[in-house]
């Protein structure tokens, strides 16, 4: 089973770093809003196949232990617009407008368990920091300054990435607040539940934008297929969560970056400089250092996630 979790993880690892990879091809070849509503629509399709496989067809004989209520919609509502829909845009719009580098982006939207420890701490005053948190949020800020800067000269002149990196910055605190509604107000449903009812809420925004942008609305196979695996990413990590520790299955994801460096060489020839490597070890030191946190005082950074929510 453990090595079942593992494996599941590192997959959905995988998935996460290939991402905007293949958002740039697919980019070449379909429109900007129709390559994010069929994403959309493919996330749909798969996470209710994955739903319906669960709770529908393998459970059939199972009573049903939870119950949709009136704070349950606002919460997957809210989390469908700034989750699924805000910052997916942002995302997408660095990768394709702004050619953020493969590696910049997947780093910076591991960079939410910072932003989960301050929401946690400001808007719902979850408890005291211990020191071990103060040491999360300076090195997962210093991974960021480190990555963003991408070399010493930059960084003693205050300069601090492009426009892009900005965009991706802002897309994961949209992921972190959502990810936090998720922890606060839906942990009595089921994972599938939250990730199909979230992509049905945005799904209609991108068909808006389509409209807008486009004035028609076409589903691209390649999106829909490219949604269809980001949904398979989702579902692999919660099936390692549930054989690994959070805090296992949050190093294991970790992963991500290391492939997207890989990765972002091997396609587009994008180099990691010592600044950005340095920025990478760092975050691991913030996973390891809110995971200790979390051993004294359970936290909203307890459960860590595929860089896009970190509570499901």
């Amino acid at each position: 089973m453990r090595v079942l979790g593992i494996l599941a993880v590192l997959g959905a690892a995988a998935i996460w770093a290939l991402e905007p990879i293949i958002a740039r091809f697919i980019g070449t070849e379909v429109s900007f809003d129709h390559l994010l509503f069929s994403r959309a629509a493919g996330c749909v399709v798969i996470s209710g196949i994955v739903f319906s496989l669960q709770h529908v067809f393998l459970k059939r004989n199972v009573p049903i232990r939870w119950k949709m209520r009136p704070h349950h919609l606002r919460s997957l509502f809210l989390i469908g617009v700034l989750g699924s829909f805000f910052s997916d845009l942002l995302y997408f719009i660095a990768i394709l407008f702004f050619h953020t580098p493969v590696v910049n982006a997947v780093l910076i939207a591991h960079l939410q368990p910072v932003f989960l420890v301050l929401f946690g701490h400001l808007i719902f005053h979850e408890g005291k920091f211990s020191l071990w948190d103060y040491g999360g949020i300076l090195a997962m800020l210093l991974s960021a300054l480190f990555v963003m800067s991408g070399s010493l000269s930059n960084l003693l002149a205050i300069r601090f990435g492009s426009l892009g990196d900005l965009l991706v910055l802002l897309a994961t605190l949209f992921w972190a607040l959502s990810g936090l509604l998720a922890k606060k107000y839906l942990q009595d449903l089921p994972s599938s539940l939250i990730t199909l009812n979230r992509f049905l809420v945005a799904t209609p925004f991108y068909f808006l934008l389509a409209l807008i942008m486009s004035h028609s609305l076409r589903l691209s196979w390649p999106s829909l297929l490219f949604g269809g695996l980001i949904g398979i990413g989702y579902f692999l990590y919660y099936e390692g969560l549930k054989r690994l520790k959070t805090a296992q299955a949050a190093a294991l994801e970790l992963a991500s970056p290391v492939f997207a460096t890989g990765l972002g060489f091997a396609f587009f020839g994008e180099t990691v400089s010592l600044f950005k490597w340095i920025g990478i070890a760092l975050l691991f030191v913030g996973i390891f250092a809110f995971e200790r946190a979390s051993r004294s005082h359970p936290m909203p950074h307890e459960t860590l996630s595929p860089g896009r929510e970190e509570s499901l």
